[in-house]
């Protein structure tokens, strides 16, 4: 069998390989929408270029993502000038993803090399290791959403501030309101472990933040688009294809068949060349995604955690659930992407159940093993989609 040893020094080799592939062949300038809304806030407008997903509107086109992502960047625009765009902004956002990856597993008793492989299984054996090393428009924000969600969680395993806790899900309301669900565990909390006064008080400050962001929304939509409660995303520009599907419904049960078999049953493709030979990367994925049992399959261990009687541990897994519904009636499964891309609004919580699932305080060898094939397999998918869309 080959030695771990060399297992740890190939992995990183390949992950940095993939990087760099993709940061060198990508534009500049290439769906910088965040960085350029974050200018347009700087110089007092709202609107930006011309771009994919925008919003016509009025002679002007504006972003109908959340714009959260856009003012963390305008400090650093501020000091720095454009040119500190998502590009710059993503890997120092990675860097601080992983530091709070390896607390949450440290925080549960798992010793520093496992809680090293368990940050690497959420960063490169699951369909985030896609979106890490792309930071283009919406997997920008899904980078931020994971970052304020993982933070939120640390916080809530640990000292339980409902001030800071009510800080965190307002960010991620204005990223991604679709990962705001896990504001039931906490509301439970506060409600369940307080006397009426300390459960008031908790309660509303926990609350209060939370309000702010969504006033803020709807003045946001307001003033872009005459209405407080359009965000954007019935009208935005998203080609003759996505828009026939948004025409059965922006969120619709009809939905849900198609965007199942995207999330959890699309396998593998063949590449084929004359005739029924298979030629280099021999193997490929569809743009519209990879089941997440094949490029997230160490994340079933979190499935153990069912078993547990603990009411918070139940009220992660409803969150996941009432995510997931509400994310499978969406009208686009997420593409172009490596695994079902959005499951990113969960997947910290999902993170969270698979350190309780797991035997503390190490991982086991076969376990290590498992985590570095699933890892290989994603990185070799990746590199080979890239070649054969390059060609």
């Amino acid at each position: 069998m080959i030695s771990l040893k060399i297992f740890k020094i190939f992995v990183p080799m390949a992950v940095i390989f993939l990087s760099i592939l993709i940061y060198i062949h990508m534009p500049s300038n290439y769906c910088q929408q965040f960085s350029q809304q974050a200018q347009s806030f700087i110089g007092g407008k709202l609107d930006i270029s011309a771009y994919w997903d925008t919003v016509y509107k009025d002679g002007k086109y504006f972003w109908p993502q959340g714009p959260f992502p856009s003012l963390i960047l305008i400090p650093f625009q501020l000091i720095y000038g454009p040119n500190f765009d998502q590009f710059v902004m993503q890997p120092i956002l990675v860097i601080i993803l992983s530091l709070l990856l390896y607390q949450l597993a440290r925080l549960k008793n798992f010793e520093p090399s496992s809680a090293i492989f368990l940050t690497y299984v959420f960063l490169f054996a699951s369909q985030i290791v896609r979106i890490i090393v792309e930071p283009c428009y919406s997997y920008f924000a899904h980078v931020v959403t994971m970052v304020l969600l993982t933070a939120l969680l640390l916080e809530f395993e640990s000292k339980k501030r409902p001030l800071f806790l009510g800080l965190l899900l307002a960010a991620i309301i204005a990223t991604r309101i679709s990962a705001s669900l896990i504001f039931i565990p906490i509301i439970y909390y506060f409600y369940s472990k307080n006397n009426n006064t300390s459960r008031f008080m908790n309660i509303t400050l926990f609350i209060n933040p939370i309000l702010l962001s969504i006033f803020l929304l709807l003045i946001f939509n307001q003033v872009r688009f005459q209405n407080p409660f359009d965000n954007g995303y019935a009208t935005n520009n998203v080609g003759d294809y996505l828009a026939g599907l948004r025409n059965i419904g922006v969120f619709s049960i009809q939905h849900i068949p198609s965007n199942f078999y995207y999330y959890f049953l699309i396998s593998v493709q063949p590449v084929i060349g004359y005739s029924t030979h298979l030629v280099y990367p021999f193997l490929t994925y569809s743009p519209y995604g990879l089941s997440f049992f094949i490029v997230a399959p160490f994340f079933l261990y979190a499935f153990k955690s069912l078993k547990s009687q603990k009411i918070i541990i139940r009220l992660y897994w409803l969150v996941i659930l009432l995510t997931l519904l509400i994310l499978l009636s969406y009208y686009s499964n997420g593409w172009v992407q490596f695994g079902p891309r959005f499951l990113s609004d969960v997947m910290p919580i999902l993170y969270l159940l698979l350190l309780v699932s797991l035997k503390a305080p190490r991982l086991t060898q076969n376990q290590i093993i498992f985590i570095i094939l699933s890892s290989l397999l994603n990185i070799y998918l990746l590199i080979g989609k890239f070649f054969t869309f390059k060609n």
